[in-house]
């Protein structure tokens, strides 16, 4: 059997009371946006496990996740495809995805989130119904546009007018 990246993820960590039949789901449905080695633009899986606990702070953490990037050049705008799972007050856990462009634009210089989805969930099952819809979604995300400009045109963000590093104009 082929190891990958997401195998060394440790679900009884984020879900206890995760069963045999229940990881193997989970990770059926990670490997739907899984490879089994390297491709452009693929960041590999994410994993924090001193994370894994809620903290009193109240802060939301990343607990694991993958980012496909895709730029269009150097210095120039980019598409990410992101999902995360974030650890939220317990026993809840967000399962979150999205499409960004990592921009150069003057004003709102950073991230322009192009569509996202999120769930929240607080029991094994809810989890991987969550984890199931998300990969799905996000493989279909993935066979789309991997080009900044198409997203900036169809949901009407200007173009970029500044590149990294210079300050020229494009």
């Amino acid at each position: 059997m082929e190891i990958r990246p997401f195998d060394r993820i440790d679900l009884t960590k984020v879900l206890p009371a995760l069963s045999i039949d229940e990881a193997a789901r989970i990770r059926r449905a990670a490997a739907r946006i899984d490879l089994s080695a390297p491709a452009p633009g693929r960041s590999g899986w994410t994993w924090f496990p001193d994370r894994v606990t809620y903290t009193e702070s109240g802060e939301r953490w990343v607990v694991f996740g993958i980012a496909f990037s895709y730029a269009s050049g150097p210095q120039r705008d980019g598409v990410e495809f992101d999902l995360s799972v974030i650890r939220e007050q317990p026993p809840s856990l967000a399962v979150e995805i999205s499409t960004d462009i990592d921009c150069w634009c003057e004003t709102d210089h950073r991230y322009h989130t192009i569509r996202s989805q999120s769930w929240l969930v607080g029991t094994p099952e809810s989890f991987i119904q969550a984890f199931e819809s998300a990969t799905a979604t996000l493989a279909q995300w993935i066979t789309g546009s991997h080009t900044a400009a198409d997203y900036r045109v169809t949901t009407g963000l200007p173009s970029p007018s500044v590149t990294l590093g210079s300050g020229s104009q494009n």
